[in-house]
This record gives structure tokens, C-alpha cells and sequence, in this order.
């Protein structure tokens, strides 16, 4: 019989699945591996063996990590984790990864994160980084006019579909989601229990992109006169320009998925991701199903 196993040197011993699983984990899914047992696994060497023989060496890299649930979104809570992290370990967490669901409420906590500036007691600045889900999914419809209207007016069209992005989300409707209160050309800021209302996406991309030839000459648009709003404060002006260009980046080096889903996001949750990806099924998740979050239905609506 054929003895597969993963050796890593004299350290800790795994049985050869949970090692796999812990590996995959690492690799293919970009999760950070969490728990003390782990701590002396950082070199990036791991011998794959069968009957004692080495077929393959993979090279990995296993990070120390710690995964916190929030019951709700609470800033504080992440604040209170990053302070217990270092107060346990001795060590705080510099880059910080947040796992929120994809709607108004997981993108203006998101949002309200990246505004602080936050730093170890050694002065390094904690950083936060987007674990949102379907966050990089452009529609199909969406992306054919943006490149249509930037035509129009030689402007480049990644930064019509960012400014959508940072400001509503892609949605088509006016509800703003985001937490810098910025309202131009595709949302504003509803009276409190005022309906969402359906926007017309080509007058809307239309206004940005007269807006934005205004400041575009040799084909480089100044994005931050572009984006001056005198009304907000400077933190939520920065916010929300930095936000912008980020998106602006994805977009540029194609770090984007268009698909069969035109009329909005494939999902929200992580739940949702499993689904698509047949990586679950529906009945595994005993959830109460909700109303969809854009205006077709994709996927099942499913939440805890």
C-alpha cells in the first residue's frame, strides 16, 4: 500500500490530511492559518513523500494569524482586537483583514475602518485590508457603458465605473453606500426611511464623465480636483478619493470578474461564494432565506 505523507522536518507531527488541508487553506484560498500549534511552521519547504521517498517539494508560506468574530459591526471591536492581540502575544497584527458582507452596511463599516489611522505602540501603521466577497465583480451591462460613455468624451473609463463603485456600489439604484457621506453623480443621501429610487445609469455615467473631461487633458484626468467636495470634511474627502484609486487599480490591471450576472452582484456572503463555486450546497446551510440584494435574483439569499 502507498504511504503518502507531508514531512516538515523534526518540529510537529500532522497526520497527512490535516497538514493537506491546512496547506490548501494557506495557498489556494489566501486564508491566513490561525493557532498556536502553527508557530514554528514558517519555513517555505514541505517534502511530499510516498513510501519515504520525496516526489515533491511545495513551497509554502504559513502565517501566524488569529480569526475574531464580531457580533454585528462594531469598530471597537476590532480596536479591543487588536489591542488584545498585543497584550497576549506581544505582537500586533499590522495587516488586518475584514470579512463583511457585500451591501450598504458591510461598505460603510469597511469604509469608516480605512478613515482611522491606527499604529502600533513602535509607531507601525496597522493597515486594513477588504475580505468582502464578490467586491471586484463588474456587470457585464454595467462595463458597456462606462466604456461606451468615456468614448465619448476621451476619458478613460475605469475611472467612471470607480467613482460608481466607492459612491453606490455598482447598484442602480440612488441609496449612497458608503462611509464617507460622498454623493455626486450616482447616489445621495436619503432622508431615513426615504425608498431607494432607480437611476438612470446612462444619464448618471453622462454627468460624471462631463465632469470629469473637465479636468482630463492628454488623456490624465486630475482625480483628486476632480473629486473636491467642499462640504465634507477632509478625512472623508481623502477616504473616499483613496477609495476611488484603489478601485481605479483593480480595474486597470484587470483585477476584475465580469459574468453572467448583468443586473448586479452574484451575492453577498461568503455562503453565497460557496454556492457558486459548488463548493456546497443549499441544504447544508439550514438558514432563513431573505429577499435578494439587487434587483434580479442570482442566488439564493441565505444568512445565519
Amino acid at each position: 500500500m502507498t504511504e503518502t505523507s507531508i514531512d516538515y522536518g523534526a518540529q510537529i507531527k500532522y497526520s497527512t490530511d490535516e497538514l493537506a488541508a491546512r496547506v490548501k487553506e494557506a495557498t489556494h484560498q489566501h486564508t491566513d492559518v490561525a493557532g498556536e500549534e502553527l508557530a514554528t511552521l514558517r519555513q517555505l519547504g514541505l517534502d511530499v513523500r510516498q513510501n519515504g521517498e520525496v516526489i515533491k517539494r511545495v513551497q509554502v508560506r504559513i502565517y501566524l494569524g488569529r480569526l475574531v468574530s464580531m457580533d454585528g459591526l462594531k469598530p471597537l471591536t476590532v480596536e479591543k482586537m487588536i489591542q488584545n492581540t498585543g497584550q497576549l502575544y506581544g505582537m500586533y497584527p499590522m495587516d488586518v483583514q475584514i470579512g463583511v458582507d457585500n451591501d450598504r452596511a458591510g461598505q460603510a463599516f469597511f469604509d469608516r475602518l480605512s478613515k482611522k489611522i491606527m499604529a502600533t505602540p513602535d509607531g507601525e501603521r496597522i493597515t486594513f485590508h477588504s475580505l468582502i466577497p464578490f467586491d471586484k465583480h463588474l456587470p457585464k451591462t454595467n462595463l458597456l457603458v462606462y466604456q461606451e460613455t468615456a468614448k465619448r468624451h476621451g476619458i478613460d473609463w475605469r475611472w467612471i465605473a470607480a467613482i460608481h463603485k466607492a459612491e453606490t456600489n455598482l447598484s442602480r439604484t440612488n441609496e449612497l453606500v458608503n462611509g464617507f457621506n460622498y454623493e455626486a453623480f450616482f447616489g445621495r443621501d436619503l432622508p431615513k426611511n426615504h425608498q431607494p429610487e432607480s437611476i438612470d445609469l446612462e444619464k448618471a455615467c453622462e454627468r460624471c464623465a462631463q465632469h470629469l473631461e473637465r479636468y482630463t487633458s492628454e488623456g490624465r484626468t486630475n482625480i483628486t480636483d476632480a473629486l473636491i467636495n467642499t462640504k465634507l470634511p477632509f478625512e472623508d474627502k481623502r477616504g473616499f478619493e483613496n477609495k476611488v484609486k484603489s478601485v481605479y487599480n483593480w480595474y486597470l490591471g484587470g483585477d476584475f470578474q465580469t459574468d453572467d450576472y448583468p443586473f448586479g452582484l452574484p451575492g453577498k456572503d461568503w455562503n453565497d461564494a460557496l454556492l457558486l463555486n459548488g463548493n456546497a450546497r443549499e441544504q447544508d446551510y439550514p438558514y432563513k432565506h431573505e429577499s435578494p440584494v439587487t434587483a434580479r435574483k442570482t442566488v439564493s439569499r441565505m444568512r445565519a
